[in-house]
């Protein structure tokens, strides 16, 4: 586990921090591990799009698409919370010592304005089509309950955005870990993790499952979580062998997990009728997330953007779907989510903007936002140009 002695530079000893365990700096990260992991991003993100793409259709019930293949895509997600356990651990992994407040500041920033951005959009959008007749809207946008459970990304089944449980649940997940990691150090986490996992799967097999409130509390996915600490883990002591290896074996296990379940996924290997999602998309995820930890490749600048997009991506894609497709039906009376052709195209305007407000706009954000996080540094530049920085103590 992480050592619970930090080293002083100004002294050159070692030194207790009480603040939790404080890591040693982890020499083996490279540059092209990181990328990777970035790239990995953005296609998890793009397996949610085409998840939802089918649904674009108004007919699409009856009429088939090409992309009806990606109708388990939303084991992207998987993939996202195998990342989020590994980044959020070697996060922590890379500080002198466990600051709280610099911990919550960071996840605040990086997580909840851009979605209050994109929540605020929705609802204005949703309330807008329900009052001109436009579309399906729906309803829930104007209801305080759902209103507040969005906001807050409260782990409950009354969200407006129909992505956010996953935010829901990654928040109650930095909430864990920092709470355990302040107390107990890694071991702190693990143990929370692994409690609230066994609640979960109590929650799934008893009769507690009748509980609508509890059931993200009570799925069992968070599992995943912990592959990504034990990813995280293994990085910073071992050598992490069979990197590429894993890589192959990972993106052909995911590939049989989505478009072959019946002959290829774990399931189907083990001879089991049915494997609960954290094992059937977990494993493969976390295969694939040690064999890009584990591969040093060098990752194109585009794609780094487009990994970088990914969260943008995963907020902005439903909105823009239903916004440009009223707004081409309205100027040219054609319906785009008609065909694959028209949905291919709203995909790529997607996946388009989002790279360009990550650029424009949620890049520059970030590093002005950086000032509100205790002990950044930041240049003058972007949003904060200008105003003064606050220097490292």
């Amino acid at each position: 586990m992480f050592s619970t002695m930090a080293r002083d530079p100004s002294r050159g000893e070692n030194t207790t921090t009480g603040t939790g365990a404080s890591p040693p700096p982890p020499a083996r990260r490279t540059e092209g591990t990181i990328a990777l992991v970035q790239a990995l991003r953005f296609f998890a993100a793009l397996l949610v799009v085409l998840y939802h793409a089918p649904t674009m259709n108004p007919d699409y019930t009856e009429r088939p698409s090409r992309f009806d293949a990606f109708h388990l895509g939303g084991a992207g997600v998987d993939v996202f919370f195998v990342i989020s356990g590994l980044v959020i651990t070697l996060t922590v992994a890379k500080a002198r010592h466990f600051d709280l407040a610099d911990f919550a500041a960071r996840r605040f920033w990086r997580i909840f304005p851009v979605y209050w951005a994109f929540l605020a959009a929705t609802i204005a959008v949703e309330l807008l089509s329900l009052r001109v007749g436009i579309g399906a809207p729906f309803a829930e946008a104007g209801n305080p309950v759902y209103i507040v459970t969005s906001v807050f990304l409260l782990p409950l089944p009354f969200q407006i955005m129909e992505v956010a449980w996953t935010l829901g649940l990654e928040i109650t997940f930095y909430l864990l870990f920092a709470l355990g990691f302040r107390c107990y150090g890694l071991r702190g986490v693990v143990a929370a993790l692994l409690l609230w996992y066994a609640f979960a799967v109590l929650y799934v097999s008893t009769p507690l499952g009748d509980v609508p409130a509890l059931f993200y509390l009570g799925y069992p996915v968070i599992l995943e979580f912990a592959f990504g600490i034990a990813i995280c883990w293994l990085h910073l002591n071992t050598r992490m062998p069979l990197g590429p290896a894993a890589l192959v074996l990972g993106t052909a296990a995911m590939a049989g997990a989505l478009f072959a379940p019946e002959v290829a996924s774990l399931a189907a290997l083990l001879h089991e009728p049915e494997l609960r999602r954290e094992f059937q998309f977990g494993i493969p995820a976390a295969i694939l997330v040690y064999g890009a930890v584990a591969t040093p490749l060098k990752v194109p600048g585009w794609l780094l953007l487009l990994g970088q997009s990914s969260y943008i991506l995963y907020l902005l894609h439903s909105l823009f779907f239903g916004v440009a497709r009223a707004a081409v039906n309205l100027a040219l009376g054609v319906e785009l989510g008609a065909s694959d052709l028209g949905v291919a195209a709203l995909i790529v305007g997607a996946v388009a903007l989002s790279a360009v407000l990550t650029h424009t706009v949620e890049r520059p954000f970030l590093l002005w936002s950086r000032r509100f996080v205790p002990g950044y540094s930041v240049p003058p530049t972007g949003f904060g140009a200008g105003i003064p920085a606050k220097r490292d103590t």
